[in-house]
């Protein structure tokens, strides 16, 4: 939720304020205005408000609608909380998001000069296709920090995102490796790298002349190379299959001998 405030007021409870709020699709695949009104509804329902002997716990009253070039005619809903709050709401409907913008405060008509700036904020949204910005190859440096390489996949695919959404944004893009599916969560090598072979400490010691045997037992032995660090990402999603964590591994692979 992103809230605005006049520059000439400080912020608090009796200051108007303009408020932007973005939810992802339903269950249906596509942003319902109607059962977004309802969620939003009930999430400013009171426990002591749900009582039959209890008023409602929000009036709302339809005070009109406007034009706007990507979501039509958006309609303003006028809102009285059982708190006292009033507020002018409405939804609109970009792509697969459902967007809530709300002009409050605690007095109605302090607030409804303000409406101009509702609707231009609904007129000025936008809501970008995240594939379209995807690169065709998915590159990161097996070698950054577990943060960084994590900060990097939140980009591409943030949190609260849906596994469905998920599965698509990585399919459509190259992958280092293909993308596997454990237990419902995803998981992808995102990289390798060859990790140096680690110094022994030297010790001084007194200087004497190889064996034979010695030096027969060195030129059998094969070279050993280094290890090879796998880096792998995992991306984990809650019970209503949202993503939750982005995880990353990293698995030493040792390297065979060569001949």
């Amino acid at each position: 939720m992103v809230l605005f405030h006049q520059a000439d007021r400080k912020e608090g409870p009796e200051c108007p304020s303009l408020g932007l709020d973005t939810r992802s699709r339903d269950s249906r695949g596509q942003p319902d205005v109607e059962s977004g009104l309802r969620d939003f509804l009930n999430e400013r329902a009171q426990p002591q408000d749900l009582s039959p002997r209890k008023p409602p716990c929000v009036v709302v009253s339809r005070v009109g609608s406007f034009h706007t070039d990507n979501s039509g005619d958006p309609t303003i809903w006028r809102i009285r909380c059982s708190s006292g709050d009033q507020l002018f709401v409405t939804f609109l409907a970009l792509r697969d998001v459902l967007v809530r913008i709300e002009l409050g405060g605690p007095d109605v008509e302090h607030i409804a000069p303000n409406l101009d700036s509702l609707k231009e904020l609904a007129r000025s949204a936008r809501s970008t296709d995240a594939s379209v910005a995807i690169p065709d190859i998915i590159e990161i440096d097996a070698r950054l920090s577990d943060g960084a390489i994590m900060r990097q996949l939140l980009q591409l695919t943030p949190l609260g995102t849906l596994r469905e959404k998920v599965d698509r944004l990585l399919q459509r893009p190259r992958l280092p490796d293909a993308l596997h599916s454990d237990n419902g969560d995803l998981w992808t090598q995102i990289g390798s790298y060859s990790s140096p072979a680690s110094r022994q400490r030297m010790q001084v010691k007194e200087y004497r002349l190889p064996t034979g045997e010695k030096i027969r037992q060195h030129i059998s032995d094969s070279p050993t190379l280094p290890p090879t660090i796998a880096v792998r990402a995992f991306w984990r999603f809650d019970k209503e299959q949202r993503l939750r964590d982005i995880e990353i591994r990293r698995q030493k692979i040792e390297s065979e001998r060569t001949r």
